[in-house]
């Protein structure tokens, strides 16, 4: 299937002639009415090259005028929830659409791996809780032509966890998705075959806790496959302890929420900060504004965003969810999902978002658009539960979140690690780490 640029651009709205704001307002586009075409107009706001009267064109402005009609009608909708609107996904088939989703994964990640727990009881949680404040956070990339949204998941997690822990104040950074893209190891095929064709969100925090991480000015995102770019900077070698991998920045390990719940999340929303989580978002391409609620409980879950927060908007909830696609789409890059608790499906699909081979038939997904399904919080030097006393950089010193969030370490069925650890230029793996799971691209 052929890659296309994702383009940071305004998105036209209606067959009425209107384009929508990144907020969701209305205005009215005299582009178009001079264009005398609606998909005229789109075609030359988004810099198209498929010319005129060409087959490609025809087919191109067939899907534009379907979905347009499928806007149209969605928004016709006196109850709706949310605003659908064009974008620059619009003209697009499927198979390309695809292409800029891809969380992928095998089994039930509630089977054999580290997970953070839930408080028991479960503690009051604040109604509403954000993170908009840092100054990360409506810092929102594209990921353009390459099915990379597994990386750009973990560097994003990555910046507001090392601004909450680690900067305080101070200056905060813009970690590398292409070294991200570049050099984390895939020998397992987990979510693809590695770079722009897939991997997972555990696999590269993997490699960022033994290896560290550029900046973006020092490796800037391309959006393509390529060389690693890092020196190798492994967890025991003969550096000062501050000074290896993930520690050099304050990142200890990683651990995963209880699959399939809602506590979980927004716990960890309230207490640590962003997730990284993952949902089907094959219906999101025409989201505009509002809180969405348009997927069905069989959902196939097959894209790596960030939960940001929890909100209510007068009376119905929502996750604040930062995509990346741009801050184009949406409500400016990000997407209110409608929080549901008892909101279950099957995803009969997983070969579709395959990870490592031999994955199950089917796997149950929780929440709208199975966004419960599987989480990941990064954990860095001074997150709750974390010993002050402890060295926050050798691994051995490395002590779990206690109380609310404490860890239950476990291997798999035959009692191993699970076996997505193994990698031949490692010679040992973080003690911390038991679990490998969801797969994103």
């Amino acid at each position: 299937m052929a890659f296309f640029r994702c383009l940071s651009v305004t998105s036209l709205v209606t067959a009425s002639v209107v384009v929508a704001s990144p907020a969701g307002s209305l205005q009215r586009d005299s582009e178009a009415e001079e264009h005398g075409s609606i998909f005229s107009a789109y075609h030359k706001r988004h810099s198209r090259d498929y010319k005129h009267g060409t087959e490609e064109y025809e087919m191109r402005k067939a899907l534009f005028e379907q979905r347009l009609a499928e806007v149209d009608t969605h928004n016709s909708n006196p109850d709706k929830l949310w605003q659908a609107g064009t974008s620059h996904f619009t003209d697009r088939t499927e198979g390309e659409r695809q292409e800029v989703r891809g969380y992928k994964r095998t089994e039930n990640p509630s089977h054999g791996f580290s997970m953070l727990e839930i408080s028991s009881p479960e503690e009051e949680l604040p109604e509403e809780k954000n993170w908009m404040h840092l100054a990360v956070a409506n810092k929102v990339r594209d990921q353009g032509a390459c099915g990379s949204c597994w990386a750009v998941a973990t560097v994003t997690v990555l910046e507001a966890h090392y601004e909450i822990y680690s900067a305080k104040g101070g200056a905060t950074k813009s970690f590398s998705p292409q070294q991200t893209l570049e050099c984390t190891p895939n020998p397992n095929e987990c979510g693809g075959q590695g770079g722009c064709k897939g991997a997972t969100v555990e696999l590269a925090l993997d490699w960022i806790v033994k290896n560290g991480l550029a900046t973006e000015d020092e490796v800037p995102y391309q959006g393509v496959d390529g060389q690693c770019s890092a020196k190798k900077v492994l967890l025991g070698q003969d550096a000062a302890p501050a000074d290896q991998g993930g520690a050099s920045f304050g990142l200890q390990t990683f651990k995963t929420l209880t699959p399939n719940a809602d506590y979980p999340l927004a716990e960890a929303l309230a207490k640590y900060g962003p997730v990284a989580i993952s949902a089907s978002a094959g219906a999101w391409f025409e989201y505009n504004s509002g809180v969405f609620d348009g997927c069905q409980k069989d959902a196939v879950v097959d894209h790596a965003i960030t939960a940001y927060g929890y909100g209510k908007d007068k009376d119905v909830k929502y996750w604040l969810v930062r995509n990346s696609w741009g801050a184009s789409w949406g409500e400016k890059g990000f997407i209110r999902i409608k929080r549901l608790d008892k909101h279950c499906g099957t995803d009969n699909k997983p070969s579709e978002g395959t990870g490592c081979k031999g994955g199950p038939a089917s796997v149950t997904v929780c929440g709208m658009c199975g966004m419960l399904y599987d989480s990941v919080v990064p954990y860095f030097a001074g997150s709750p539960g974390h010993a002050s006393a402890a060295s926050p950089a050798a691994p051995a010193a490395v002590t779990a979140p206690s109380g609310p969030l404490a860890v239950t370490a476990q291997l798999d069925a035959q009692g191993e690690v699970d076996p997505r650890f193994a990698e031949p230029e490692v010679q040992s793996a973080h003690p911390s780490m038991m679990r490998y799971e969801a797969k994103r691209h």
